[in-house]
């Protein structure tokens, strides 16, 4: 049987990120305006997991 690879689908990556959104929300790790926007970009699947990490890795390194 196969099956879909994690988070292929885009209902997948918004229910993934509302989740972690969820957990940060009131904390330090909630995210500020430009990882919304990243965040925006993977759940539309404008960005993988992995560029989404090096994106947010390279605005933490600023």
């Amino acid at each position: 049987m196969q099956t879909d690879a994690p988070l292929s689908s885009p209902v997948q990556r918004q229910q993934a990120v509302a989740f972690v959104l969820r957990l940060a929300q009131g904390t330090r790790l909630e995210p500020l305006v430009p990882e919304q926007q990243l965040l925006a970009e993977f759940v539309a699947g404008e960005l993988t997991l992995d560029e989404l990490e090096v994106q947010l890795e390279q605005q933490a390194a600023d």
